[in-house]
């Protein structure tokens, strides 16, 4: 039949585009960091550290001007009305996490090499990467279940369990992806103006949802591993914010833009549909009653209150990580 010929189509490509992602994030990550190894040795392995020390300098002027671009990208997405630019600087935050399975002594061999963009903030503190620590709790709780429920019955080693929730989480956004790609699709090639059915009946953006959980799923894992010298490497939580929180403004810009184009009906389908995930009444309530707040409206709609709302959110996830930090201090000296 016709359209299950189409159905084949959109799930054989959605596939495609779901496996490129896996392949993104499994094996480019191994080829890239065998490539650069070749141009950025791990000097540390042979305690070189004047080659340390020229790779550094060499690097660090290459990340500032990383770091700039990638935030006149963001910016330039807003004041632009390009998303697709917001977009490209979110993913060029997040990029760097990669450089974390780089299993190296110095941070800046292989494919370690893309960590330079973080350098702007390396060189305010080395504590400045992990701020935002807040969004591990997610993780944390998931791992204190698991552990509950699977070792018990299966008898699995507790320290390989949060490895495990990290790449359920990353698998499940993957999964995520391909419902959104594939529900876009079919409605694409079905020439329907606005998509609200399958995946779309629970998420306004399952795209986004599904990189958002995998990426986070992907810092988790790319944290957890342990560094030659003994230890782990701070999770880099603040990068990882600020890729997340441009994806959710990106996400208010195209809906704004989405209102104006279909009216009452894209209203009344972001009234019964859920923004990125479905959550209790009273917890989106809660969520939402700073924008009710500030700007005594429920949603944002120009781009200096979208900006200023996502500041706020992201400003109170640090502060609150502060929190986190200060009580580990405390329990560790207790």
């Amino acid at each position: 039949m016709k359209i299950s010929a189409e159905i084949f189509a959109i799930v054989v490509l959605s596939v495609l585009f779901t496996l490129a992602l896996v392949f993104v994030t499994i094996q480019t990550a191994e080829l890239v960091n065998r490539v650069f190894l070749a141009a950025f040795p791990d000097w540390g392995a042979s305690f070189d550290f004047e080659r340390m020390g020229e790779t550094t300098a060499f690097l660090r002027p290459i990340g500032y001007a990383s770091f700039l671009l990638v935030s006149i990208l963001i910016l330039l997405g807003f004041v632009a009305g390009r998303t697709r630019l917001g977009k490209l600087g979110s993913l060029g935050f997040f990029l760097p996490t990669f450089g974390y399975f780089a299993f190296t002594m110095f941070a800046l061999s292989g494919i370690g090499v893309l960590r330079a963009l973080w350098f702007p903030l390396f060189d305010l503190s080395s504590d400045v990467i992990g701020l935002g620590k807040i969004v591990c709790l997610p993780h944390l709780a998931a791992t204190m279940f698991v552990t509950f429920v699977v070792s018990g019955i299966t008898g699995m080693q507790a320290q390989n369990i949060p490895f495990l929730v990290s790449e359920i989480l990353a698998d499940f956004g993957l999964a995520l992806f391909f419902l959104g790609a594939m529900t876009w699709l079919y409605g694409k090639l079905k020439q329907i103006e606005l998509i609200d059915f399958w995946i779309y009946r629970f998420s306004r953006h399952p795209q986004y949802l599904g990189f958002l959980i995998w990426s986070y799923g992907v810092m988790i894992s790319a944290s957890l591993a342990v560094s030659p010298k003994g230890g782990q490497m701070a999770t880099p939580t603040l990068p990882w914010l600020i890729s997340s929180l441009t994806i959710v403004a990106v996400a208010i810009k195209e809906e704004n833009a989405m209102v104006k184009k279909y009216g009452g009906q894209y209203a009344g389908y972001r009234n019964k549909t859920p923004f990125l995930f479905p959550l209790p009444r009273q917890l989106c309530k809660i969520i939402t009653a700073p924008i009710k707040v500030i700007f005594k409206k429920t949603w944002p709609e120009r781009n200096i209150e979208i900006i200023t709302i996502i500041l706020f959110y992201g400003c109170v996830l640090v502060s609150t990580s502060f929190l986190i930090i200060l009580f580990s201090f405390m329990f560790h000296f207790a």
